[in-house]
């Protein structure tokens, strides 16, 4: 069986559980009395909405409004904004990976198949616990917290963007080494290979495309997420958005989400280069 996510058949249950919960979502929208007209802006909100529409053809280019004469340029500080978020992107993606991949292998129950001893039974479950509590707290509370305690500084964005990814990357990682086909496991299992190491080697090659793009999808995630802390006071792009916007400067709100646009478009296509390379 392939194990490429794309290539996979929907299993049954798997569209019964899509429609379970589009049906849970209608039902919720239709108890909380929603409609169309509920969507859609009023006329204060129309104008507004227009307004900013009208700027995303002429973003701004240079600042605006008044700036100290030894200020840096606005395209260099947009650059320099770019720059600290995706550092604080790479840095949390890269620390929540760390800790994921180790996490995945204690959590999954391939590293534990035909044990009987008594850690096999406690530490997936612990382990399981410790995950689902990482992704439990959303990240932008996490931001509050730590700009409490460690102030404006780039660990407090880094810890948390990196402690839900970590509980994700865990969960779903775990996941994906369970649905891999296990003969190779069973085969190194058979010559002699201790557990850990039959899945290493013969789980984890198997499962890595599907792990590579599932890691692309959340260093996107945790642009995203980067960008967003601008909006706590962290110096990413979204903190100039948020100002710009405080201003009505709509034009300069429509550069900061251009240069957004285009790191999410340059990672969309080094994500598609990096998975047909692994499938080839």
């Amino acid at each position: 069986m392939n194990t490429m996510l794309h290539s996979k058949r929907p299993k049954p249950w798997r569209l019964i559980a899509l429609g379970v919960f589009a049906l849970i979502g209608l039902t919720a929208a239709a108890a909380m009395g929603l409609t169309l007209k509920d969507l859609l802006p009023r006329e204060s909100g129309a104008r507004t909405a227009r307004a900013f529409l009208g700027a995303a053809l002429s973003p701004a280019l240079e600042h605006t409004s008044w700036v100290p004469d030894d200020a840096p340029g606005f395209l260099s500080s947009i650059l320099q904004a770019t720059k600290r978020t995706l550092l604080i992107a790479f840095a949390a993606l890269g620390l929540a990976l760390t800790a994921a991949l180790p996490l995945a292998l204690l959590a999954s129950e391939r590293t534990w198949s035909g044990s009987s001893s008594s850690l096999a039974k406690i530490l997936p479950r612990a382990t399981r616990l410790l995950i689902t509590l990482l992704r439990s707290v959303h990240e932008y509370l996490l931001a509050l917290l730590f700009l409490a305690a460690l102030g404006l500084s780039p660990g407090a964005g880094v810890l948390a963007l990196a402690l839900p990814a970590t509980g994700i990357l865990a969960k779903v990682f775990a996941e994906l080494l369970d649905e891999v086909e296990p003969g190779q496991f069973l085969a190194l299992e058979g010559l002699g290979a201790s557990r850990p190491s039959a899945v290493l080697f013969g789980t984890f090659p198997r499962a890595l495309p599907d792990l590579a793009a599932y890691t692309f999808y959340r260093l996107e995630c945790a642009l995203r997420g980067s960008f967003i802390l601008g909006f706590f006071g962290f110096p990413t792009l979204g903190l100039g958005l948020r100002l710009a916007f405080e201003e009505g400067d709509y034009p300069t709100v429509w550069t900061h989400l251009y240069a957004l646009i285009i790191l999410m478009v340059v990672f969309e296509l080094g994500s598609a280069a990096m998975r047909r390379r692994l499938k080839a």
